[in-house]
């Protein structure tokens, strides 16, 4: 089954499993004390995501401060992919959490097919 010397190898695997549930469970409070949630900053991407939807892209928002055009100053990459589940869903936290939980797991797939096309 396993060598002695692989042993070494579960010691890593453990921890970083560990800190991926801690992640997710910290992260998942965006959810839940949305706006006022400290540990990130996904607050403003929320908030450029629900603009997206109310304003139109590159439209007028008066929504904050005295007003700005959306997207003038930041790459509308993540907002125009997410923008489609966020209508279909509704609540941009759950968007928001999707997103990064699938991040997660996108980037979890390449390193095993990375891993596997080097050995």
């Amino acid at each position: 089954m396993f060598k002695k010397s692989d042993l070494w190898y579960l010691i890593p695997v453990v921890v970083l499993l560990g800190n991926l549930i801690f992640r997710l469970f910290d992260q998942s409070q965006m959810m839940f004390q949305f706006p006022f949630d400290f540990v990130n900053d996904w607050s403003s991407y929320m908030a450029q995501l629900h603009f997206l939807k109310e304003c139109g892209f590159h439209g007028y928002c008066s929504y904050w401060y005295n007003g700005f055009y959306t997207f003038t100053l930041i790459a509308p990459g993540w907002f125009l992919a997410m923008y489609p589940l966020y209508l279909v869903i509704g609540n941009v936290q759950i968007v928001a959490y999707l997103s990064l939980v699938g991040t997660y797991f996108g980037f979890l797939l390449l390193f095993i097919y990375f891993g596997k096309k080097f050995k």
